[in-house]
């Protein structure tokens, strides 16, 4: 089994009001570049992603190697906006883009 991480999204504290946490994140902008890229990533990139990169430039769908490695079972995972689609959906849209 997999294992999740800690979530660094500022704007999901913000709307929580959960002020210890965003003054944890603040802070731990200037003390640790791990934290830091992962406050970016997860306040700034995969939100991006989710309204209008993956649109605009496309999904970055798991490929045959995830598939063996993680074993998804049809399952195809986007790397930048964290969707989730079966192999009949995917079909169905490259169908649609086709035909339009």
């Amino acid at each position: 089994m997999a294992t999740s991480r800690e979530s660094f999204n500022i704007w999901r504290d913000i709307k929580r009001k959960d002020w210890k946490r965003v003054g944890y994140i603040l802070k731990s902008i200037f003390n640790n570049k791990w934290s830091r890229k992962m406050i970016i990533k997860d306040s700034i990139i995969t939100p991006f992603n989710k309204r209008i990169g993956c649109k605009l430039f496309g999904h970055r769908w798991s490929t045959e190697e995830d598939d063996k490695k993680y074993d998804f079972e049809g399952n195809f995972y986007c790397w930048k906006c964290g969707k989730w689609e079966t192999k009949e959906q995917r079909r169905d849209s490259k169908l649609k883009s086709i035909l339009k």
